[in-house]
């Protein structure tokens, strides 16, 4: 069986050094409120698909934009019920990307797993799958047909591609995310609080001292970088994941976001995501402030987890939005998640959309076999659009 490592950081490099950093001398930006709805203070200020020049501008102060009703709501009921069906039926297993071995056919012949039933909070510690302490479903992208769908949906690749100014573009290949509710139905503490809360965190999906830095160092660094993603064969699901933290750096003068998208209501004490707003103005500034310190300790990192003291946490706001809504932010905000406290489960998927693939390359057409079979095996029918954002056609 192939191996995958986490997104984040392995346990080897937890076990650095750690070096001395004083948080007196971290570049603190001013910070920066984010406009609530004004029909609804509950949820942050969003906009349709059709207001470009609202949403536009928002995105440029902010660093980030909500776009709501981004999917239907019989498309929200789809999506939450193929995350409950991907846990139910184990598909976030690593067997069913590699196959089971033998030996795991025996095991699982013996004595079958107890199930994980959506409807039965007491089996939702039966064999949950990894990473629940961020949110994340296990370590497998999702290629089940709503999530399918959800990639290539007409409205969420506009606003990417109107953000990013280009319309040929490529759609990544990415996780559920699903916090368990930590409070019961009457607001008290439950006794899952201590298992199922996750972690309150902040972190960078790209390295942010390469990133800012035109250096002979850093050129090196992404020169590497890129013909590591060139080589990449996507056998091990985990390279669907460096495409998304490999995005070379601030001289290339390329729009870099990310998103994900809301399938239920999600009010700030459900927990999820957060960000420091306005960030995307000021990376370079706290980059330099912290180079000898969270710098050296995480120059080889290309996802970047920011030190617990950092000031940068008094300045984290959660960004809530409703049901269908898609949040989309520049990849340099810094960013993370809160854990949940109320008796409602956060419930999403990640997405990203890039500069597409030159489809002649070796690494596009080892994407497009593995992306072609995992479409096939879903039975979806892709819109021409769809094809070519999972770079199976070429734009022209």
């Amino acid at each position: 069986m192939g191996g995958i490592t986490s997104y984040f950081t392995s346990a080897a490099e937890e076990e650095e050094a750690e070096l001395p950093f004083d948080p007196s001398t971290v570049y603190v930006a001013p910070k920066v409120d984010i406009p609530l709805d004004e029909s609804d203070g509950r949820y942050v200020k969003s906009f349709t698909v059709e207001q470009v020049q609202d949403y536009r501008a928002f995105f440029q102060e902010f660093g980030f934009v909500v776009i709501r009703d981004a999917l239907s709501p019989e498309e929200c009921v789809a999506s939450i019920d193929e995350v409950w069906s991907f846990l139910e039926t184990r598909g976030y297993k690593l067997q069913e990307w590699y196959g089971p071995t033998d030996h795991e056919k025996q095991a699982n012949a013996e004595r079958p797993p107890a199930p994980i039933q959506r409807d039965d909070p007491s089996t939702w510690d039966n064999d949950w799958p990894p990473m629940s302490h961020i949110g994340i479903v296990g370590y497998l992208p999702v290629f089940s047909k709503q999530a399918l769908a959800n990639r290539q949906n007409m409205k969420i690749y506009s606003v990417f591609s109107t953000l990013m100014q280009r319309k040929d573009l490529m759609v990544n290949h990415d996780r559920f995310g699903l916090f368990r509710p930590t409070r019961n139905a009457d607001g008290s503490e439950s006794s899952n609080d201590g298992k199922w809360r996750t972690s309150y965190s902040l972190h960078w999906d790209l390295n942010p001292w390469r990133y800012t830095v035109d250096d002979e160092r850093s050129r090196k660094h992404v020169a590497e970088l890129r013909d590591t993603m060139r080589a990449l064969t996507y056998k091990d699901p985990n390279e669907f994941y460096q495409e998304n933290s490999e995005i070379g750096t601030e001289q290339d003068e390329v729009v870099n976001l990310q998103g994900l998208i809301n399938f239920a209501d999600n009010q700030v004490e459900d927990g999820g995501f957060q960000t420091v707003v306005s960030f995307h103005r000021h990376l370079g500034k706290w980059a330099e402030s912290t180079r000898d310190s969270q710098g050296i300790r995480n120059k080889n990192r290309c996802m970047v987890r920011i030190d617990c003291d950092d000031p940068l946490y008094t300045q984290a706001q959660r960004v809530s939005m409703r049901a269908g809504s898609i949040v989309i932010w520049d990849q340099r905000m810094a960013h993370g998640s809160a854990p949940n406290n109320s008796s409602n489960p956060r419930i999403c998927q990640f997405i990203k959309m890039s500069p597409a693939l030159d489809l002649g390359s070796r690494q596009a057409k080892h994407r497009a076999m593995v992306v072609q079979s995992k479409v096939d095996a879903a039975d979806i029918e892709l819109t021409d659009t769809g094809k070519c954002l999972f770079g199976l056609r070429p734009w022209n």
